[in-house]
């Protein structure tokens, strides 16, 4: 009897206009380049004189405007930021029949000795 497992990877979407609309009442946000804060996933957002920017770590979003904290925390424990995410599970790939998987050769560099130069 086979039993189901539930996927081990979910594809998350976050919908952070609407998060910014919802949380700051502007409507009218666009996608900028900005700076990275080498920590998760920064995403920048300006309407007008207005600078947003969204960083994503795990599962917590903190969410600043103009250098402002306007909301943080764990976005699956917060109903306002939930609201904007979908969360679905990734189909399953199929696996590749063994024998049509290249054979390691050369100390770990697969058909090296087929390439120009044997490199």
């Amino acid at each position: 009897m086979k039993t189901h497992r539930p996927p081990a990877v979910f594809v998350v979407t976050f919908d952070f206009v609407g998060m910014l609309e919802k949380l700051t009442g502007l409507k009218g946000w666009a996608e900028v380049r900005g700076p990275d804060s080498r920590c998760g996933l920064d995403y920048w957002y300006k309407r007008g004189r207005h600078v947003a920017n969204i960083n994503v770590d795990q599962n917590d979003i903190t969410i600043a405007v103009n250098g402002d904290t306007i909301c943080s925390g764990d976005y699956t424990k917060n109903k306002a930021l939930a609201a904007f995410v979908t969360e679905r599970p990734c189909k399953a790939q199929r696996r590749q029949r063994q024998d049509s998987v290249p054979k390691e050769t050369n100390n770990g560099r697969r058909h090296a000795d087929r390439l120009p130069g044997g490199a």
